[in-house]
């Protein structure tokens, strides 16, 4: 799936802003839908976030993953405080972010670390680049986004968040995949370019 640019597809502008109208109102639906642990925002909210992100790219994704735990967080009356959740939030649009980025250079046959964007002829087909992008992406969420409010919560708070969201993240992650994969599949993303 190609970044949509409205430079060559007029109406692209309107359909990728749909489309993230859907995915951030996905993101709220899946907020209900929690996962158990020490707080009650750990959620579905990502998921969208993530399939925004391989669809639209990585900066499409951050938005997308950033109001959705707002939403997650806004169900349960904020337990940590509004700051530290704005800060949860830029971590899961990070998570989003770097999950687009790998997955979508994979893709393109480039690798991580080169600027050469050229598509093999099975982009968009193999599953296998976002498999690694996930990887990566669960490991940020589940351990380094806790990890990384430990100055502010402590270790003692912070480590019982690890399993849950670690789990949380793998089926958010996981299911993005499949429903991306289900996209192409069907070549429904076609109609969005």
């Amino acid at each position: 799936m190609e970044q949509l640019q409205t430079a060559k597809h007029p109406g692209a502008g309107i359909k990728q802003l749909t489309l993230a109208a859907l995915m951030v109102a996905l993101s709220a639906v899946g907020a209900f839908i929690k996962f158990p642990g020490p707080l009650g925002s750990i959620a579905m909210d990502s998921c969208p976030g993530y399939l925004y992100a391989s669809i639209c790219g990585p900066l499409g994704g951050v938005s997308v993953a950033f109001l959705g735990h707002l939403a997650s967080a806004f169900t349960v009356g904020f337990p940590l405080g509004v700051p530290i959740h704005l800060v949860v939030a830029a971590e899961m649009g990070l998570c989003a972010a770097v999950y687009g980025w790998i997955g979508r250079r994979l893709e393109a046959g480039g690798g991580i670390g080169t600027t050469d964007g050229r598509a093999r002829t099975l982009a968009g087909r193999s599953s296998r680049p976002w498999l690694l992008a996930g990887l990566v992406a669960v490991v940020l969420n589940g351990a380094g986004a806790p990890l990384a409010l430990s100055p502010w919560l402590g270790m003692a708070a912070v480590v019982p968040l690890i399993l849950p969201l670690t789990v949380a993240s793998l089926m958010n992650v996981a299911l993005a995949i499949l429903m991306r994969r289900v996209l192409n599949s069907k070549r429904v993303s076609e109609g969005i370019r």
